[in-house]
């Protein structure tokens, strides 16, 4: 939601305008990122540039220098943000150079919460438990299933759209994933259930190109902030923070699914490379380096990072590391 009308004046202003409407009907946190953006908007005025000509990898890169007063975390943002927003403006622009954010990524790292099998339990407990049957919160139960039992972004997860869902074949189309990219993601039989029973209680009259899952008065998707509040809501109930006291993120889902598919898999040790693999494609990892990453997240991994790391030139990589 925006809290105040901020103008934006540089040769991107249009651009800029047009990006937030787009990533706030998606249910991006917009709080942030509309200040972040008002600052670069501010620096390219300042150092006059005021043609696209004048637009360069090294503008970008002053703008990213540390300032006296931000925190590591503060400029990681701020490269994330710029980096996403040059993405963007690629489509109109060619030989737009894209910055790389994890350059700015020093200080404290991120380490994401893998929830405990128990904790996964009481959540679905708790989720399917609950006495209402509001379309909101049923597709916040549908979604949730899927960030867990798929491993699927929200981001990507609420732009699905009826015709992306093949429920005889057992898959998902994945459309809008990270970098553009396209990808099928398969569903065992519950969540085709859960699906099959939306569609026929909600989706009669949409339309094959329709969001599964839109508010129904606005025809856009169901804002990822929306599925956060209620699974925060939750998290409190059953009493679920992370070590810093915090409540977990939606995309921690996405790791516990990883992590989880990886401790299933360690028990069977069949061919790993090979699994590794598979599960990179499926969670749409740019490469098998990313999927590898999550082998490190508990002690138990040890005896599975030796054997990886003995029988192939691959080097798992550690915390702090890329991941998605």
């Amino acid at each position: 939601m925006f809290f105040e009308k901020l103008e934006y004046k540089s040769i991107f202003s249009e651009f800029i305008v047009k990006y937030l409407e787009e990533q706030k009907s998606i249910g991006h946190n917009m709080f942030y990122i509309k200040y972040i953006l008002r600052d670069f908007d501010r620096f390219l005025i300042d150092n006059n540039i005021d043609n696209y000509n004048m637009f360069s990898k090294e503008i970008t890169e002053n703008w990213l220098i540390k300032k006296d007063t931000e925190s590591y975390s503060t400029r990681k943002k701020r490269a994330v943000v710029i980096k996403l927003f040059l993405m963007y403006l690629s489509n109109y622009f060619e030989n737009l150079h894209i910055i790389d954010s994890k350059l700015y990524y020093n200080g404290e790292k991120y380490i994401p919460y893998i929830f405990t099998e128990t904790e996964i339990k009481k959540i679905f407990n708790e989720i399917h438990n609950q006495n209402t049957d509001t379309l909101n919160y049923s597709i916040f139960r549908i979604i949730i299933n899927i960030l867990y039992c798929c491993g699927t972004r929200i981001t990507e997860t609420i732009l699905i759209k009826l015709n992306d869902i093949k429920i005889n074949e057992k898959y998902i189309i994945i459309k809008n994933a990270k970098g553009n990219k396209e990808r099928i993601v398969p569903i065992n039989d519950f969540i085709v259930d859960l699906l099959n029973n939306f569609i026929n209680n909600y989706c009669q009259n949409y339309e094959l190109d329709d969001y599964i899952f839109k508010n129904t008065k606005t025809n856009k998707p169901i804002t990822r902030v929306t599925i956060l509040n209620y699974f925060h809501n939750i998290c409190k109930e059953i009493e679920i923070y992370t070590k810093d006291e915090k409540l977990p993120r939606l995309h921690d889902l996405r790791h516990t699914y990883i992590v989880h598919c990886i401790t299933k898999f360690e028990k069977e040790m069949k061919n790993i490379n090979s699994y590794f693999a598979i599960l990179s494609t499926m969670v749409g990892h740019e490469n098998i380096n990313n999927t590898m990453y999550y082998s490190r997240f508990t002690p138990e991994r040890i005896n599975i990072i030796n054997i990886i790391e003995k029988n192939s030139n691959v080097v798992i990589p550690k915390f702090g590391d890329n991941y998605e």
